[in-house]
């Protein structure tokens, strides 16, 4: 009897602990899903050379390669689907249309020309995209999947507050042109003026293709307002040589196209002491020890140099860098939050930044559902230089008298 009592007794343990282990599964409700171990694919809408479209998407491939290498985004790895836009905003719109359609696309990004019109197409093909354009119209007021990682207008009121505070200018004429960024200079000015106490005296608009010749008319109604500085846009370095030929002979300011290597070669030394609002990476030997891009820019440099070592850095992938980044910052957010990583999530993801926890290139971002920026402040990311050039060779400088910490806009 007492055996039988001890079998029935180990029985019923057995099956109390076998039990047991249903129990705890059934207390969990549905069983729990395995973490997906999809790729997170991200299209890269590439420009033309001319506005560095490639050099954008580079910087893409640098952050893939990164991310990847340190095993994804908690486990996924991310994807990359490159597309050409032609240049145009009719290209850019179908690229991203194309890139829409595909289901499995959650984010994209753009540099150079074709934000505007995209940002007309967001709410009908839903599909998050990150633009390099510069204008302010792109992301402001906020579109639910528009975001912007560029400046805007302080790529122009940087040189203009340098002129108005160290050179004394108050009378302003200037020549832009026809890309997104460019569009938006008359108004940057004009608006900077406002606050610093200057005045445009006359605007001009040419073609980023436009010879020296087909230029020298503009050039000369900007003269002929005698202002005490010149605003010329350098995505067309002919503009510059233009204005050296006619003898102009008060200073120039610009925008940050002079950082762009192939676009200040051309301009060679016509461009030497023109002044320009640049991003801190340009230089990094300029950066000062304890900023905290510092470092950043040391290793993105490094990085970028191992991917492409025949090439030149081009400081306008730290775009795409940034974008790719951004991208996975928010889908780790969202995957960690255990939501399912959707167009949508990856969206509400990007519009929680603190302003204190990621360090992009351009410092550290602060969104919210009515700010769709993923800038940090001016100061943080960019500098006032000029340029020494010695036959084929550009060297970036601060300007005279420039801050090294950083400019304000």
């Amino acid at each position: 009897m007492l055996r039988l009592m001890a079998l029935l007794l180990t029985v019923a343990l057995v099956g109390a602990a076998c039990g047991g282990d249903d129990d705890e599964g059934a207390g969990g409700g549905e069983p729990t899903e395995e973490a997906s171990t999809e790729p997170i694919v991200l299209a890269g809408l590439e420009g033309e050379v001319a506005e560095g479209g490639p050099d954008f998407t580079k910087g893409m491939q640098i952050a893939v390669d990164q991310i990847n290498a340190e095993g994804g985004v908690e486990g996924r790895m991310i994807e990359l689907k490159l597309s050409k836009t032609g240049g145009t905003p009719e290209g850019a719109a179908t690229a991203y249309r194309e890139a829409g359609g595909d289901q499995a696309v959650l984010g994209s990004f753009l540099g150079a020309s074709g934000a505007l019109a995209i940002r007309d197409l967001s709410e009908t093909v839903k599909l998050p995209i990150i633009t390099a354009s510069g204008n302010d119209k792109v992301d402001r007021p906020a579109a639910p999947y528009v975001f912007n990682n560029a400046p805007t207008s302080e790529l122009v009121t940087s040189s203009l507050r340098y002129a108005v505070e160290k050179l004394g200018a108050k009378k302003v004429a200037a020549i832009h042109y026809e890309t997104d960024f460019s569009s938006q200079i008359p108004d940057a000015l004009r608006g900077g003026c406002e606050r610093l106490g200057c005045e445009v005296v006359t605007i001009e608009k040419g073609s980023a293709t436009s010879s020296v010749d087909a230029l020298v008319p503009q050039l000369t109604k900007m003269r002929n307002a005698n202002p005490d500085v010149y605003y010329i846009e350098t995505l067309n370095p002919a503009a510059i040589a233009a204005a050296r030929q006619l003898k102009l002979d008060k200073p120039i300011i610009a925008e940050q196209w002079l950082t762009v290597p192939p676009l200040a070669q051309a301009c060679a030394a016509a461009c030497e002491g023109v002044v320009f609002g640049g991003h801190k990476c340009r230089a990094p030997e300029l950066i000062q020890a304890d900023d905290p891009l510092k470092k950043h820019c040391d290793d993105y440099i490094a990085a970028f140099t191992q991917k492409f070592p025949n090439e030149p850095f081009a400081l306008f992938s730290i775009y795409g860098h940034d974008a790719v980044r951004t991208y996975a910052e928010a889908a780790r957010r969202v995957i960690e939050d255990g939501d399912e990583l959707t167009r949508e999530t990856l969206v509400k993801a990007m519009e929680t930044f603190d302003g204190k926890d990621f360090l992009t290139a351009h410092g550290y971002i602060k969104t919210a559902a009515d700010n769709h920026r993923l800038t940090g402040t001016w100061k943080e990311a960019y500098v006032n230089f000029t340029v020494e050039v010695d036959g084929t060779t550009v060297k970036w400088v601060l300007a005279p008298n420039a801050d090294a910490a950083g400019a304000e806009a």
